[in-house]
């Protein structure tokens, strides 16, 4: 008596052939029955000889049908997010993160988001803080060399957390989750065409100034706005970045050395100034020269 092949099977005893597997089923040699691939998997030929020709169902999809024949009944998670390995056999197995979170992280601060909550969130994931409302915004300036990209996740998914410097400008941003699994590569910002928006991140910080002091005279009133700011604050001029370095420091007046500035709130609103006359004479007069370097 001879063996069925792989892919075949004969249910009968004295038996004259083998009848093929039929899609979404397979045998080894010598079976009686075929057994239907497991859900999260399909196969969409006859004759399968082994579990392996069972195709997993991709990432971002799962199946709970077993003997699946075709891709068709992999079933893709909810809208934005995705199944964290191929084969996912339930909707459980999806992973994407809560709407609707808020984060507050402060500009020249090392900026960490921690507790976020969302279904099967997992290490390796990223984030990204976007320049605007939404995650097709551009990347926001002065995070993570400009892209706005966390490290990976830690802590089961929960934790972000990003490279200094952190220095973008105050504001309300979009945080964009990016799952990272299979073809999905979420260190680059082409990984986050289709993130999901997990909420928004609260930078406290200045927005962008421009002002003029004029020399030989006291400087202060100038408007100053952003995010959670306070006339606690404090402010430095340096002549190139916020290198925070002595050879840098730029001396604005006698009373003034290093460049500080201060605030002073004004009808409920922060004005800066530079030399505060109550500090005494006219040692805090401006003596910078317009044309110094830097």
């Amino acid at each position: 008596c001879e063996y069925c092949g792989a892919g075949e099977f004969s249910a009968q005893q004295g038996g004259t052939g083998c009848l093929t597997c039929q899609l979404g089923r397979f045998s080894s040699m010598g079976a009686s029955t075929c057994t239907a691939c497991p859900a999260g998997r399909f196969v969409n030929v006859a004759g399968a000889a082994s579990l392996s020709a069972c195709e997993y169902c991709p990432p971002g999809k799962y199946s709970s049908v077993e003997g699946a024949t075709d891709a068709s009944t992999c079933v893709p998670c909810e809208v934005d997010a995705g199944a964290g390995l191929a084969g996912a056999t339930s909707i459980d197995d999806c992973i994407a993160p809560y709407r609707g979170q808020t984060w507050n992280c402060t500009s020249g601060v090392k900026c960490i988001i921690q507790g976020m909550s969302g279904t099967n969130l997992q290490d390796r994931h990223h984030v990204a803080i976007m320049g605007g409302q939404d995650c097709g915004s551009f990347a926001l300036a002065g995070v993570a060399d400009d892209t706005g990209i966390s490290d990976p996740a830690t802590a089961n998914g929960s934790t972000y957390e990003w490279k200094e410097p952190f220095r973008p400008l105050g504001g309300r941003y979009a945080v964009c989750w990016c799952i990272n699994v299979g073809s999905v590569n979420c260190d680059q910002l082409s990984g986050f065409n289709y993130a999901i928006k997990a909420g928004e991140m609260v930078i406290n910080g200045p927005t962008s100034h421009t002002f003029w002091c004029v020399r030989g005279q006291v400087c202060r009133g100038k408007p100053w706005s952003g995010t959670g700011l306070s006339k606690t604050d404090g402010l430095k001029v340096f002549r190139s970045g916020c290198t925070g370095k002595t050879e840098d420091n730029v001396a604005l007046s006698p009373g003034d050395p290093y460049g500080f500035g201060f605030f002073e709130e004004s009808n409920g609103s922060l004005k800066l100034g530079f030399g505060n006359p109550e500090w005494g004479g006219d040692q805090f007069h401006i003596t910078a020269d317009a044309l110094m370097d830097g």
